[in-house]
């Protein structure tokens, strides 16, 4: 029963706090991406086990991925409990530069984008 012992041990939790300062302090200094003229791309994706069931609900993370499109490529990549029009804009407006270009799939929760950026709904490009 050792494994069970693991996640209450004290160096366990202290990892934990860490953990979690880390990230505060990375997310609150992160620089905007974009600027005028740059191209941001954004999409959600859903992490998680495919089992041998297709077409069921899989469960695992949503991750929000912002990526500019210049020679440095910048990458922001952030876990969001849902895909809700609400939380990707605020996302949106706290970590990308308000004068560039979003090209996405132009799915319903991107609609109003144009309302604040420069331009959007550009389609992403096919691999």
């Amino acid at each position: 029963m050792i494994r069970n012992a693991f996640p209450f041990s004290p160096i366990f939790r202290v990892f934990k706090k860490i953990k979690r300062k880390l990230e505060t302090n990375f997310y609150k200094r992160f620089k905007k991406i974009g600027g005028p003229g740059i191209v941001v791309e954004i999409d959600e994706s859903k992490f998680g086990k495919v089992k041998y069931h297709r077409g069921h609900k899989v469960e695992g993370v949503w991750v929000f991925g912002l990526v500019e499109r210049t020679e440095k490529r910048k990458i922001f990549l952030i876990k969001v409990d849902d895909r809700k029009k609400a939380t990707l804009e605020s996302i949106l407006k706290k970590y990308v530069h308000k004068e560039s270009i979003i090209h996405s799939d132009c799915w319903k929760a991107y609609n109003s984008l144009s309302e604040y950026f420069s331009e959007s709904c550009g389609k992403l490009p096919t691999p």
